[in-house]
């Protein structure tokens, strides 16, 4: 086999590795975790410094080493970000794929220019190669390689303590919430009375241990909606739509995502939004009171109208109101204490049973 290939056959062949143990055996965790910590912190980085940098004297093997470490600590947080604005959405099976897509697409062009090159000029992995001396090497170098050290010896701790843990130190359930897109955002806001909106809510179970959930949604305190129990295994995943229905008119409705583990009485989890709900063909939503009962507005204290001659016969006085949502003209005439059917008569008013919210009438005195 050709020596100038061998390194980047080794990175693409982990890689294609690592996706069949999380695809196939998803059970093996700490072969998931060996070939997972340089899938994530080296391969990227290195995989681009082959592409960028083919031949032997472009750089020296320990600053080759450093630059693929900070370019894959880059890479990836980069690829997570366009995944975050793609159908896809930041997912461990996107993320994998488009990480592997990377190393494979960058090892491939690195081939490709690595064949044009002489094989003793192009940059290869030989293991019989000779350290220089400490006492030969420059000062930046020496910090170079004192840092690099550190670095792996750190990397080797935090892959060890990761491996050991077995996620046993903290125990939690991911909660979420995403858009109709299921992404983060676009969150529905407005609705129209009659019409519904869509959300997707999800569920990671880390509790290390199966759980059942149960799933329950309130508008304004009110439950609208409750879902099945669920049941899943330690880290299992469980993600479906569910559809907000408003019953009234109101601003800022808080609609919460409330999550029940093992039956117990209170929410293990809650998530909330807030929505505005218009009424049919109305672009002014009244807040919802807090009493059906209509408020009387305080009437003026009338001023005693002038005697002139000949003196007219004085009219009943009469109060104005503002006709609130929620309010009947039976309401308005129990708490004026007047008759419907005088109200009806001095608002000439058609249809007793079809006012308007923000209309103002005349409450006549008996």
């Amino acid at each position: 086999m050709d020596r100038r290939y061998v390194d980047l056959l080794a990175v693409a062949g982990s890689s294609l590795l690592l996706v069949a143990l999380v695809l196939v055996v998803p059970s093996a965790k700490p072969l998931r975790i060996i070939f997972g910590l340089p899938f994530v912190l080296f391969f990227p980085g290195y995989a681009l410094m082959a592409a960028l940098f083919p031949r032997r004297e472009d750089l020296d093997p320990i600053e080759r080493i450093a630059l693929s470490l900070g370019l894959s600590i880059a890479i990836v947080p980069l690829i997570g970000l366009g995944l975050n604005y793609s159908p896809w959405g930041i997912r461990l099976d996107p993320i994998l794929a488009f990480i592997s897509l990377f190393i494979l697409l960058a090892a491939a062009i690195a081939a490709y220019r690595r064949r044009g090159i002489p094989i003793e000029e192009a940059f290869a992995i030989e293991i019989d190669a000779q350290l220089p001396r400490w006492s030969e090497s420059a000062r930046p170098d020496r910090l170079l390689a004192v840092g690099l050290a550190a670095s792996l010896i750190a990397l080797g701790v935090t892959g060890y303590f990761v491996a050991t843990s077995s996620g046993s130190s903290e125990s939690f359930t991911e909660f979420y919430v995403l858009g109709p897109g299921q992404l983060a955002e676009d969150y529905p806001s407005v609705v129209t009375l009659g019409d519904d909106a869509d959300v997707f809510v999800g569920v990671i179970n880390q509790e290390g241990e199966d759980a059942t959930y149960q799933f329950e949604v309130r508008i304004d305190g009110d439950v609208t909606d409750e879902l099945e129990s669920v049941h899943l295994v330690e880290g299992g995943t469980w993600e479906n739509k569910v559809t907000i229905v408003p019953d009234h008119v109101g601003l800022e409705q808080k609609v919460e995502f409330l999550l029940y583990r093992g039956g117990e009485a209170d929410p293990y989890r809650n998530l909330h939004l807030f929505i505005d709900v218009e009424g049919a063909g109305s672009d002014v939503v009244s807040p919802p009171q807090e009493s059906p009962s209509p408020t009387p507005s305080a009437a003026p204290t009338p001023s005693p109208a002038p005697t002139q001659s000949p003196t007219p016969t004085p009219e009943p006085l009469a109060t104005s109101y503002v006709i609130q949502p929620g309010d009947t003209l039976t309401d308005i005439a129990a708490a004026f204490d007047v008759s419907v059917a005088a109200i009806v008569a001095a608002n000439d008013i058609e249809d007793p049973s079809a006012i308007n919210p923000g209309d103002e009438i005349v409450i006549p005195s008996d």
